[in-house]
Formats: C-alpha cells, sequence, structure tokens
C-alpha cells in the first residue's frame, strides 16, 4: 500500500467518524431534553397530589417553577391548571377537574 492509499484510507475513515460524533451528540441532546420533561411531569405530579390535598406545593427542583390557577367552569366544578416552567423557558401545563 503506498502513501497516497494509505492517507486516503485515513481521510475516509475521519469523515465516518464526524458522523458517528454527532449522532453521538443528537443523541445525548435527546437524552437531556428527555430528563428536563421527565423532572417537569414529577413536578406537575407532586403539585397536582399536593393541590388534592390540600397542602403547600413540594420545593422544585433548581430552575424550575411551578404556578396554580384556578378557573371556575359553568358545571360547578374548577379547572385547575398547573404551569411548570422550565429552566429554558419552556412550559407544561397539566389541567384537572376538581369540586368547588
Amino acid at each position: 500500500m503506498s502513501l497516497l492509499e494509505s492517507l486516503v484510507s485515513l481521510v475516509i475513515l475521519a469523515i465516518s467518524a464526524v458522523g458517528f460524533l454527532g449522532t453521538f451528540q443528537q443523541s445525548a441532546r435527546a437524552v437531556s431534553d428527555a430528563d428536563r420533561w421527565l423532572r417537569a411531569s414529577q413536578i406537575a405530579e407532586a403539585a397536582t397530589e399536593a393541590h388534592k390535598a390540600g397542602a403547600a406545593l413540594p420545593p422544585n427542583a433548581s430552575g424550575y417553577t411551578t404556578t396554580v390557577t384556578e378557573a371556575p367552569l359553568p358545571s360547578g366544578l374548577v379547572d385547575v391548571a398547573i404551569t411548570v416552567t422550565l429552566p429554558n423557558g419552556q412550559h407544561l401545563t397539566v389541567h384537572r377537574m376538581a369540586p368547588q
């Protein structure tokens, strides 16, 4: 094998390695996003249970904020909206109907 052939094979190997590195980066980003949404849903679930029990909201993880709003419905129920704001500014809102 000549020096030129070796260089060409190294360039081809490097190009394919860069493609794999991009895939690994996308995978790591997807796992991180899934972790943030999982944490937000856990916070929303804990806030829902605390609201049902009439207790104070549990403390949030760092960077997450929780707000609870109530709106009366014509059927005599109340729409309880629990909104969790993620550290990157996205929102997760969970609605629940409760008796007045």
